[in-house]
């Protein structure tokens, strides 16, 4: 029915298909704005993310 190199490319296809799509999802993911990408991304200090809803002084949750 199918051969032995006809499975392994179609298990390389398949897998291939499965990381490009992981890496898709990876890159939106981080371009999400929360904290934790804000801070990774250096777009909020340390101060500002510990403020819960626009803070002009540090509230903690």
């Amino acid at each position: 029915m199918f051969n032995g190199g006809e499975i392994q490319n179609a298990q390389e296809l398949i897998s291939n298909i499965a990381f490009e799509e992981a890496q898709e999802d990876r890159l939106l993911q981080n371009m999400l704005p929360t904290k934790d990408n804000l801070l990774r991304r250096r777009a909020l200090s340390m101060d500002q993310a510990h403020c819960v809803s626009g803070c002009t002084e540090n509230h903690n949750a």
